[in-house]
């Protein structure tokens, strides 16, 4: 069993992917027409900002994830053989 839980960060990169989409598109759909509305438009400016940024939180998310996933390749435990008492003898270790 793994001391680390990537469920949690998977979960952390679909919500800021959901987030960041539903930012993003709401500040394309708000944006105004005409001067009179300039409100949306800062509104839609800070939304847009606001995607951004979590489009990168969870793109950093996704690297983090990999690199773990390449770390605990590595980690994995290699099985070795039993030390025969012939070898043990062969070494020195036993008379």
């Amino acid at each position: 069993m793994s001391a680390y839980n990537a469920f949690g960060d998977i979960v952390r990169i679909n919500v800021n992917l959901l987030v960041a989409t539903i930012c993003g598109a709401s500040a394309f759909f708000i944006w105004p027409t005409s001067i009179e509305w300039w409100g949306f438009g800062f509104l839609s400016i800070l939304l847009a900002i606001s995607s951004f940024k979590l489009l990168v939180r969870a793109i950093a998310l996704m690297r983090k994830l990999k690199l773990f996933a390449e770390y605990s390749k590595r980690a994995q435990p290699k099985s070795a053989t039993l030390a025969s008492a012939e070898a043990l003898r062969k070494a020195g270790m036993l008379r």
